[in-house]
């Protein structure tokens, strides 16, 4: 049935059949943010308002309500309900926690809600967990559970429809003495999120001396680190913007596959090889651990290397390769506008590498490491307002726009058997800036960086 009918029962709390005409299920609520701001509710069939836009990234939340003329049915209770929720809707992005259903000591069957932003240490879902069968059916007296929300994600595009089907009870002394059934639909017109990203390589991959002159290391051209800005000589630098819609806020994520290998003959003649923290000759040891549970990686997986601020951190419309400028400090996240209309631009910067020791007992061998990145530009509606979901306040999640894929890796060795002036020799070396790329795939990974890109990484493990 449609909210303009239903269907009911043949009896009422005052003994006779109950007249339902002009009764209806109305579908309440709406998405919390629209392009032209504020709530809206969508659009019901017989509305004379447009479809509105809303962005992606937006949550919709609602709530069957039964609307009756005069107030008749007041009393009636709502006892079912079932929810078709469109293309593209999504639970969200970020952290879960868990809750548990049904009566008793216990309760019954346990479900996971959406309860907060992107986080560190938790791998994320590449299409935004999208819903089950049992997240859209809620029975009373709350045996069954039901997600009143869900997010606009990246594939949601176009007019799109929300729609419910509910059923009301009239109860009296435990008795039903009447229903009525009814279904509501609302749409909404979403707008998909456009955006692009530039990189180029600044420095060069390969054997440098860090600061001082002295250290070496193997990197992404660290020969002059930290100097002023405007000096600085960096590995990659990229521009991202997002260039609709016009409100809203935008940021990056960064992830990485890391590979790491030092391989050695000693003093005694015994071959060794490492990677990535673990020693794989002569002998295999667990990874090593640090005392606040980190661990060294293992290659295979990716690994989260930046929430926001890649590198050395973002600069809203400003180039330079320096840390900051004056006037200018370093940000998270940018509106897409400022405040005269004119899109803003986010500049980054990175430049990883590894600073070179050798064992005491190092002979003669070499040290290697490649790591791919990827950069995903990622939009958020209304980054003020903390989505939280699972029918809780009104709030919106970071999205994914595009991506932009960047690599490099070297190899070096020093060999000190019959060599007199031993030194840190370069035997090869390679750095590529890929293309920028829309995509509808939220970035994850399975582990956090934490050491600044410095020497065999050290990461957090997932739970």
């Amino acid at each position: 049935m449609d909210a303009s009918g239903g269907s009911g029962g043949s009896g009422g709390s005052g003994g006779g059949p109950v007249d339902h005409t002009g009764w209806k299920v109305f579908l309440s609520g709406g998405t919390d943010f629209s392009i032209a701001g504020g709530m809206t509710n969508g659009h019901h069939t017989g509305d004379s308002s447009p479809i509105p836009d809303v962005p992606q990234g937006s949550e919709y939340l609602g709530f069957p309500v039964l609307a009756t003329p005069n107030g008749t049915g007041n009393g009636y209770q709502v006892v079912s309900y079932t929810w078709s929720f469109p293309q593209g809707a999504v639970k969200g992005y970020g952290s879960f926690a868990q809750a548990t259903e049904g009566p008793g000591p216990g309760g019954g069957s346990t479900y996971s809600y959406f309860a907060g932003a992107p986080s560190a240490s938790l791998a994320q879902d590449p299409a935004g967990f999208p819903f089950t069968a049992d997240d859209l059916n809620w029975t009373s007296p709350g045996v069954d559970h039901a997600v009143d929300s869900f997010y606009w994600g990246p594939t949601s595009k176009g007019n799109l429809t929300v729609s419910i089907t509910a059923k009301f009870e009239e109860i009296v002394n435990g008795q039903v003495v009447d229903s009525f059934e009814g279904s509501d639909s609302t749409t909404f017109n979403v707008v998909a999120t456009v955006g692009t990203m530039s990189g180029k390589s600044v420095g060069t991959a390969g054997l440098s001396t860090h600061d001082d002159g002295v250290q070496f290391w193997m990197g992404y051209d660290m020969n002059s680190h930290v100097d002023p800005p405007g000096t600085r000589k960096i590995g990659i630098q990229y521009s991202a913007q997002v260039t609709a819609p016009a409100s809203g806020s935008f940021t990056a994520i960064q992830t990485m596959q890391y590979k790491e290998t030092r391989q050695w003959t000693d003093t005694n003649g015994v071959y060794h090889k490492e990677q990535n923290g673990f020693y794989v000759n002569p002998t295999t040891k667990l990874p090593y651990t640090n005392p606040d549970g980190s661990f060294k990686s293992t290659t295979g997986y990716p690994v989260l290397d930046s929430l926001g601020g890649v590198g050395y951190g973002f600069r809203i419309n400003d180039s330079s390769y320096g840390p900051t400028s004056p006037g200018q400090p370093t940000a998270t996240s940018a509106p897409v506008s400022d405040a005269n209309g004119a899109l803003n631009t986010l500049w980054g910067n990175d430049s990883p590498g590894t600073p070179l020791g050798l064992p005491a007992n190092w002979e003669g061998g070499t040290w290697s490491r490649s790591d791919s990145f990827t950069i995903t530009l990622m939009y958020n509606p209304d980054p003020g307002a903390s989505g939280t979901g699972g029918g809780g306040p009104g709030g919106s999640i970071w999205v994914p726009v595009g991506t932009l894929t960047w690599s490099w890796s070297a190899t070096v060795g020093y060999f000190t058997h019959n060599n007199p002036t031993p030194k840190w020799v370069q035997q090869s070396a390679t750095q590529a800036v890929g293309s920028y790329a829309p995509t509808t795939q939220f970035p994850t990974w399975s582990a956090a960086k934490s050491d600044n890109n410095q020497g065999f990484g050290t990461f957090f493990p997932v739970p």
